[in-house]
């Protein structure tokens, strides 16, 4: 449900650590990191060009609430990197991005990841979505790399029990 670090997400691009996305109320996401960042040095120390692992970038990334790192980063249009003092922070992890009414009696909710809380986030969106009329659901996993299993098959058993019901209206 959440770690400590600076919060992004990242990807190791032709060995370059890059931001995907900041994480929605994280540290970096409050400096103004982008998506699309390169992050070059981090406490100083080369990070780019020297095969570094998604381990090692984690490692560098995450530590204790309240510590501070450096990040060098090089920003597409810039000429130079830019430096950042992040202090880390907790960075909660939410599953589900965004539930709403599409239109009257059709709920939407986009489940990001299956994680230790998603089953929660799930019912907690739902039942909202519910006191606002929703007859029909519209489930959208795409991107959704997977997870806790235990999450998932929760949400599938709510999923019949919610089409069960519908059934009987």
């Amino acid at each position: 449900g959440n770690f400590e670090g600076i919060g992004i997400e990242f990807n190791i691009i032709n060995d370059t650590i890059r931001v995907i996305t900041p994480i929605s109320g994280g540290p970096s996401e409050k400096l103004g990191i982008k998506a699309g960042d390169k992050l070059i040095k981090v406490d100083g120390k080369l990070v780019a060009g020297i095969k570094i692992t998604n381990k090692e970038v984690f490692e560098k990334l995450r530590g204790k609430e309240g510590s501070e790192v450096l990040v060098s980063i090089l920003r597409n249009g810039s000429k130079t990197p830019i430096d950042f003092k992040i202090t880390r922070g907790e960075i909660p992890l939410y599953s589900i991005d965004i539930s709403y009414i599409v239109k009257p009696g059709i709920g939407y909710m986009k489940i990001s990841r299956f994680a230790a809380t998603t089953y929660e986030e799930y019912l907690a969106a739902f039942n909202s979505l519910t006191k606002k009329g929703m007859k029909k659901l519209i489930l959208d996993l795409r991107g959704n790399p997977g997870g806790f299993l235990k999450a998932a098959v929760d949400i599938a058993d709510e999923l019949s029990i919610f089409k069960n019901h519908s059934d009987r209206r």
